[in-house]
């Protein structure tokens, strides 16, 4: 009997430990999931909210349909929502499978851009980051989610919720969302460019102005009110090479022994180097560029937001041919 009843107790702790054990696991699995989940929604809306204010402050750089005022304002409303959903974990095994899936598509579109030499990847707004490290920050999240996930197929991080409480919470993320969208929304789609009239007037109020190269052919240079140089660019033929000093690919062209644009070249028309602002001196090119060009500057009085180096052949002030590398 003494023996039975050992081997019973033993039983008994042994089940009673292994139950132990799985409850122990699960309730860990279940915090990691709501640490992993925090940290991303907190990602999400902080990547959000910069954007929205680049959005409404600033026009859109790049030409190509990731970098679309309409696509990004949408991303930006999905970030809103996506970040209050992780945020009230509801219906964890699907959102967790959703931000998988998510994650993946922004590491490849982070990837593409890296690959593609982008300077920034454009994920937070103004605040301008490698496409490489986006890279290692979606693959890191992924890691994450791969490393704690949540182990039940109930409504909320494991736990099962009421029905009442999970109406108050779909409820709160919806109306959460409202806000911020509406708000973030009509902010984003009110922003108005400024833009140069044919004969360089400011065509809105803006203090940033939008260059359009491509329209410039065959009309009066309209920077010409607007560039600070010791020289008459109407007059004669020119090349006008417009650069940033912090601009690698404006380096680069300036390091060619010869620039040409359309029938003219430096060595048949003067050269004009002009300086976008903030300016930092002619000092930073004049070791790549040629000692006998004329340098000059963009007002600074203004925004110029245009992608560089522009190259402008102009004879008597007119434009022949645009040149954008």
């Amino acid at each position: 009997m003494d023996i039975r009843r050992a081997n019973n107790r033993l039983l008994t702790r042994r089940t009673m430990s292994g139950r132990t054990g799985k409850t122990n696991a699960t309730s860990g699995a279940r915090a990691g999931w709501v640490v992993v989940r925090t940290v991303i929604a907190l990602v999400l809306l902080a990547a959000a909210g910069l954007k929205t204010h680049q959005l409404a402050t600033e026009p859109v750089s790049g030409s190509s349909i990731l970098d679309s005022r309409g696509l990004l304002i949408a991303v930006v409303e999905f970030e809103w929502l996506f970040g209050l959903w992780l945020l009230a974990g509801l219906y964890s095994v699907a959102t967790w499978r959703a931000t998988v899936c998510l994650f993946v598509l922004f590491a490849g579109v982070s990837f593409y851009k890296a690959a593609s030499g982008a300077a920034s990847c454009g994920c937070f707004g103004t605040v301008e980051i490698n496409p490489w490290y986006t890279v290692g920050l979606d693959l890191s999240i992924l890691g994450g989610l791969l490393w704690r996930r949540p182990t039940e197929s109930q409504s909320g991080d494991g736990i099962t919720v009421s029905t009442v409480d999970l109406r108050i919470r779909l409820a709160g993320v919806l109306l959460a969302w409202l806000c911020l969208g509406i708000g973030s929304g009509a902010a984003m789609a009110s922003y108005r460019t400024t833009r140069l009239g044919h004969v360089g007037e400011l065509l809105a109020d803006g203090r940033t102005v939008v260059l359009e190269p491509e329209t410039w052919v065959g009309k009066r240079f309209p920077l010409l009110d607007w560039i600070e140089t010791e020289d008459d660019l109407a007059e004669g033929e020119w090349i006008v090479v417009m650069y940033r000093h912090d601009c690698p690919h404006c380096h680069s062209l300036l390091t060619k022994r010869r620039i040409a644009v359309g029938s003219l070249s430096d060595e048949s028309a003067r050269v004009a180097l002009i300086e976008f602002p903030p300016h930092k001196g002619h000092q930073a090119v004049v070791t790549h560029s040629y000692r006998r060009a004329h340098f000059g500057r963009l007002n600074d009085g203004l925004t110029w937001f245009a992608g560089t180096p522009i190259c402008v052949a102009i004879r008597g002030g007119v434009v022949e041919t645009v040149r954008t590398d």
